[in-house]
């Protein structure tokens, strides 16, 4: 496992009425685009956490920190 710290990509998933009900995490712009694909909404980083998680593309640790 690669433990990157680096900030967060965040994607929002909104329910019918456009309230956010879920997110991804991601550890690049990169992983954000490629997983989610057409649905991508643009960039999304910067997000910091506060015990970390794990990319939903590539499966590495995000520190998330933002630098």
């Amino acid at each position: 496992m690669i433990l990157k710290e680096n900030s967060m990509h965040l994607h929002f998933i909104e329910d019918e009425s456009g309230d956010v009900v879920d997110q991804l995490e991601f550890c690049s712009d990169f992983c954000h685009s490629d997983y989610v694909g057409e649905n991508y909404g643009g960039w999304n980083g910067c997000n910091e956490s506060e015990f970390g998680t794990t990319c939903q593309n590539c499966g590495d640790h995000i520190q998330g920190i933002c630098q």
